[in-house]
């Protein structure tokens, strides 16, 4: 299924200040204009300065002349609120600051900044971004909804909610692993600070408050406590303390040999042999597939003894 999760990842790497644009890799100290090649300045304030977009000194902070050295445009906010401080981007591909500071495509709507313009990631109708691979609404089509007796969307074609993995909750397709208003089935619904993983609803261990989330003592295997994702955290799989050896992966909150994030069209090396999770790439005893086992000395290596 085709999501617009890579534009949130993108937006949080920028967020955390590894890089000027994404793309251009350049990083400037807010303190310091890299225009000064002394310690003289001849630039004078006329009290009139003006966001223009250009990099040019103005009342918001941006001092850079990004224009002039890489062709991009020094906004406040570049790459949105959590970058924390103005610095140059590139308005043809920032989504917050899209063809001009300050213009932000919305995210939720799957739009991504491409050429200066919010557009949608996958397809449109009218003025809303749908997907019409899963979209049970506009299902291969603007004009196609799918009916209640085959809900769901699979790659275009209206179908069971049952072929989908789903169940029909309230006249729409449901998962009910993970969903915190169907949580196991279509009348429980998870309150309070809990959320539904593996069916059930389960709360956390820890005091912090989270959003979507729970406070866990190790989330994601770290040494703080802090919120985490019990339907992905491999370290917090289910509920908390509950982990998935490696390399199994955590999906919906079950520990599963399959990754949830597919395997980009090829075979996925991870295989479910004798209920443990092996790489079959490396695994001496299931190279290349379930026991198929390498002779004595040799090493595998990409599925291949040797």
């Amino acid at each position: 299924m085709r999501t617009g999760t890579v534009v949130t990842l993108l937006a949080a790497v920028c967020g955390a200040g590894f890089g000027s644009g994404c793309g251009s890799g350049k990083k400037h100290d807010p303190g310091i204009d890299p225009d000064s090649d002394s310690d003289t300045d001849s630039d004078t304030d006329t009290g009139s300065d003006t966001d223009t977009g250009t990099g040019t000194e103005t009342d918001d902070g941006c001092e850079y002349d990004c224009e002039k050295k890489w062709d991009e445009a020094c906004c406040p906010l570049p790459y949105g609120e959590d970058y924390g401080y103005p610095d140059c981007t590139d308005l043809t591909s920032d989504d917050y600051n899209c063809g001009g500071c300050g213009i932000v495509c919305d995210e939720g709507a799957d739009r991504w900044c491409i050429d200066s313009e919010c557009v949608c990631v996958w397809d449109q109708c009218a003025d809303t971004c749908v997907d019409f691979d899963t979209d049970s609404d506009h299902c291969g089509a603007c004009d196609t909804v799918c009916p209640a007796s085959d809900r769901a969307c699979l790659d275009g074609s209206c179908a069971p909610c049952e072929a989908a993995g789903l169940a029909l909750c309230d006249a729409d397709c449901e998962d009910l692993r993970v969903d915190d208003r169907h949580c196991g089935d279509c009348d429980t619904r998870c309150r309070g600070d809990s959320v539904c993983a593996a069916g059930a609803c389960v709360e956390g261990t820890c005091d912090e408050a989270c959003r979507d989330s729970i406070c866990c003592d190790s989330p994601w295997g770290g040494a703080a406590a802090g919120c985490t994702d019990p339907r992905f955290d491999r370290a917090n799989c289910g509920a908390c303390g509950s982990v998935c050896l490696a390399p199994a992966f955590c999906d919906g909150g079950v520990c599963t040999c399959a990754s949830p994030f597919g395997a980009g069209g090829k075979a996925d090396p991870i295989r479910d042999c004798a209920g443990a999770c092996v790489d079959t790439r490396t695994d001496e005893a299931h190279c290349g597939a379930c026991d198929s086992a390498c002779d004595a000395g040799e090493k595998c290596a990409d599925g291949v003894c040797g």
